[in-house]
């Protein structure tokens, strides 16, 4: 679906969705030098956070992690599907493509859930499968993580 057919008010939008989806983009993007601190902008100081690899606390503690995830990889771009804002909160789908500095380019998809006051994001949620997407990306091992997968559920 592309912007153009998005219902008015629904997804896309100029809410603060989707100008920290715009910053989002310019962060993860090839052209990212300086865009950290447009992004910190959106967020509240006692931000809390949390994805399937950490939970943290606070605007500084966010910032440091994405520094040191931006400074450990070769490239890294994300790419949004979807934004939806309600009333005090958004969802973004997105895919982002990493390239570390050793091993094959790796693909997440993910969603995110943003809760908003004051103009603020003061909590947000990332949702992804990043053991399959790191499995997926290897030759071979990821039709055997989706069979055992298949198996488990």
């Amino acid at each position: 679906m592309g912007n153009d057919d998005r219902p008015e008010g629904k997804q896309g939008g100029g809410g603060l969705g989707a100008r920290w989806r715009d910053a989002l983009v310019r962060v993860y993007g090839p052209e990212r030098e300086g865009a950290i601190d447009s992004l910190l902008a959106f967020y509240d100081e006692d931000l809390q956070f949390r994805d399937p690899t950490q939970e943290l606390r606070g605007r500084d503690a966010f910032a440091k992690m994405n520094r040191q995830f931006l400074g450990s990889v070769r490239s890294v771009e994300v790419t949004v599907r979807d934004l939806i804002e309600g009333e005090g909160s958004f969802f973004m789908a997105w895919t982002m493509r990493v390239a570390a500095r050793i091993g094959p380019t790796v693909t997440v998809q993910g969603v995110t859930h943003a809760r908003t006051r004051g103009g603020k994001i003061f909590e947000q949620r990332d949702y992804f499968d990043l053991a399959g997407s790191v499995l997926g990306a290897l030759p071979g091992v990821s039709a055997a993580y989706r069979f055992v997968v298949k198996k488990l559920v």
